[in-house]
């Protein structure tokens, strides 16, 4: 399946631009659609302004700690590729180091998110990591960028410099927010060990990334075991080198991301705090990488298979990095009902795991002839409503003992 089918696929996602008379606006539509691969379109901001009537950036992604701010230029002239590169790729590199300044000197202090109905308040405290991206729309033969940079624009944060094709590569292969950000910082990485990285060369850059792994993460995780970092090398730099496409399993994978997507459609009557309004499930979600979600995504199949024929099934796994408890119910009874199973479950999961932050989601079994999800997710302890789980026929909560995700 191709980025194109997926997003096809995916429940809300932005259909593909169609082409207007204007190159600039369709290579900053496709853009910006390409980010929406990795990072759902929870988590893109399309041209977003500084200020009524004055704009940002072209693109900005903001998920989790990380911000990346984009420019996209197109080359429309008649100049030398060169020549029209080195005059683009400082112009842009000095409207990323304006933008970094609005954010640093508090010009900018929050963003509207039109999909989630908030504003997001940007804090450095929070967003530790700031990132600049310019992408060139430009079909040429591959050449350095960094050559072409003049020493004042050099930009104050960790950037990429790319091609609209580099970009459609890098997000068939890292087409989860998690998976992106990690590959984009190896990037910047590898750059900083003196391997130079083509415009209009992805797949070659994708190589040189990956052969440069195995230094990058014993140096960054040297206080690991040598034989998990050796592991997480082999994993990382196999999906960077040849993606995760092919692997038979992939499909599984799209279980999570048709639940990342619904979790911003939630229905009216579950639209109280903690039902995934706020759009803290799909960050949390957007932090599983697509290794993790093909194993996630068998399990949860499997379950949503066994549930016809069962009063309901339910998968529990617990998250260590996080300190998170991740809970699933298959199950034929009615939205309402299972509402009320799903914040039961939350309490019973904290006091029987000793957690405090709990997510859960609730839908049917495989095969009933639709797809609706419940969310519920809270870091605060909480005392249910009154409902309580069925005394016959529905699974009590497993032992956790060491299970969690590989």
């Amino acid at each position: 399946m191709d980025i194109y089918k997926l997003m096809k696929a995916r429940y809300g996602s932005t259909s593909y631009p169609t082409s207007t008379i204007k190159p600039s606006l369709d290579n900053e539509s496709i853009a910006q659609w390409l980010f929406e691969v990795a990072f759902f379109r929870d988590f893109v901001y399309r041209n977003p302004d500084k200020k009524p009537g004055k704009e940002f950036c072209d693109a900005l992604v903001i998920c989790g700690d990380t911000i990346i701010i984009v420019q996209i230029k197109t080359k429309n002239s008649k100049k030398s590729d060169i020549d029209w590169a080195k005059k683009n790729i400082n112009a842009a590199l000095s409207q990323l180091n304006g933008s970094y300044r609005a954010i640093k000197d508090k010009l900018v202090t929050k963003f509207r998110n039109n999909l989630l109905d908030v504003d997001v308040v940007i804090d450095e405290k929070i967003f530790s990591s700031i990132y600049g991206m310019i992408v060139l729309a430009q079909d040429c033969k591959p050449y350095d960028p960094i050559p072409l940079i003049d020493s004042k624009e050099m930009p104050k944060i960790p950037f990429v410099i790319c091609s609209v094709t580099d970009l459609r590569i890098m997000t068939e292969q890292m087409d989860t927010a998690i998976d992106f950000i990690t590959h984009f910082e190896s990037r910047v990485e590898t750059m900083k060990m003196g391997l130079t990285l083509l415009v209009n060369d992805e797949l070659e850059n994708l190589r040189k990334v990956g052969q440069s792994l195995s230094a990058i993460y014993h140096r960054h995780l040297s206080a690991k075991k040598e034989e998990i970092v050796d592991k997480t090398v082999r994993l990382v730099k196999d999906q960077t080198e040849n993606g995760l496409r092919s692997n038979s399993d992939y499909k599984f994978s799209l279980l999570i991301d048709d639940m990342i997507a619904r979790a911003h459609d939630i229905d009216p009557k579950f639209s109280e705090p903690g039902s995934g309004k706020d759009g803290k499930i799909p960050q949390i979600y957007g932090y599983l990488d697509r290794r993790r979600r093909i194993e996630l995504g068998k399990k949860l199949y499997s379950a949503a298979v066994a549930a016809r024929k069962s009063a309901a099934e339910i998968i529990v796994h617990y998250q260590r990095s996080i300190e998170r408890v991740f809970i699933y119910v298959f199950s034929k009874v009615d939205r309402e009902m299972r509402r009320g199973y799903l914040e039961a479950l939350v309490a019973a999961a904290q006091i029987k795991y000793s957690v405090r932050k709990v997510i859960a989601v609730a839908t049917e079994p495989v095969g009933m002839g639709g797809r609706s999800y419940d969310f519920y997710n809270t870091e605060d302890i909480i005392t249910p409503s009154g409902t309580k789980l069925p005394d016959e026929g529905v699974p009590g909560l497993p032992e956790l003992g060491d299970e969690r995700l590989i």
